[in-house]
């Protein structure tokens, strides 16, 4: 084996029968596949209310926001933010929105290693998962749990509620009696006459 494909050992490669190209990639099952791609989504959504966010406050202030809010570094983006809340009079919400702070940098070295880590399992334990990184200034090498990644991605969902609506389900009922109610995807899905 060569070195660069050394640590690569434990991917999975489609051989394409009936042409196409061949494929590698990670072999996780599909649970796996599925809770780091909830990870991935619920994490999508927090940028996006941290950039919503930063925008609203400073405009409520009446300035532009701060640069950083735009850039590709998720760590200047939530400094950004985190600025932008230092700013807010004081309040309950200026606390909640201080504290929620340390949980999302929390999340975000987990969400990190689950989506930038190469992901590996021990021949001995197929179960035992793990993410590695061997690039500079970055590396690192932890066990992952299914269980684990379940609860990160529900963690990050907790995070975008309390970001999304500041005063809880209130917030929330009311967001949905204003605009009519809404259904889920899988209910409209399963509604649809033209189902099978």
């Amino acid at each position: 084996m060569s070195d660069s494909s050394k640590n690569f050992s434990n991917t999975l490669v489609t051989i394409a029968l009936k042409g196409g190209l061949h494929q590698l990639g990670p072999d996780l099952e599909e649970k796996e596949l599925a809770a780091i791609g909830w990870v991935t989504a619920h994490w999508a959504i927090l940028e996006h209310y941290l950039l919503y966010q930063s925008v609203k406050m400073a405009a409520a202030r009446g300035v532009e926001p701060d640069a950083d809010v735009f850039n590709l570094s998720f760590a200047r983006r939530l400094k950004a933010w985190l600025t932008e809340v230092r700013l807010l009079p004081d309040g309950s919400r200026k606390t909640e929105l201080e504290k929620l702070s340390g949980k999302i940098a929390n999340c975000e070295n987990r969400r990190h290693q689950t989506t930038h880590g190469l992901w590996a399992w021990e021949v001995s334990d197929p179960d035992k998962l793990k993410t590695f990184s061997d690039r500079p200034r970055v590396e690192f090498e932890v066990s992952i749990e299914f269980d684990g990644l379940i609860k990160l991605a529900k963690e990050i969902g907790e995070i975008n509620f309390v970001l999304a609506y500041p005063n809880g389900i209130e917030d929330f009922h009311k967001e949905k009696a204003e605009s009519g109610g809404s259904f889920s995807r899988s209910f409209l899905k399963a509604v649809r006459p033209d189902k099978d």
